[in-house]
């Protein structure tokens, strides 16, 4: 049986508020937590966390750097496991242009 291949995406830009305002979301370090563990838990090959701004990806790159390479991955391995699925992108635009990429094809509409 061929296996499916499904990848999630966590937008913070664009986001509407309560008022309809387009605005950017900030990153929650158990949003990476809780949504990476689901997506291992469901086999999906890739989680993009998308935020086109550079200081909040830099505090993405340091959450992950801390349960992947510091005390956190040797406190909780599975975390760290969970968290090995996630990549970075600007925006939803660089996130197709991975998936196109990685599964060598276009995709179909």
């Amino acid at each position: 049986m061929k296996k499916s291949r499904f990848y999630v995406a966590l937008l913070h830009y664009p986001m509407y508020n309560k008022r309809m305002d387009i605005i950017t979301t900030s990153v929650s370090n158990l949003d990476l937590h809780d949504i990476s563990r689901a997506a291992k838990t469901y086999r999906v090959e890739r989680f993009f966390v998308v935020h086109p701004v550079a200081s909040q990806q830099q505090l993405i790159r340091e959450i992950l750097d801390y349960w992947q390479q510091g005390y956190g991955g040797i406190y909780n391995s599975d975390r760290k496991e969970a968290l090995s699925i996630i990549q970075i992108a600007s925006d939803l635009e660089e996130v197709v242009r991975c998936i196109e990429q990685e599964r060598g094809r276009k995709r179909h509409l």
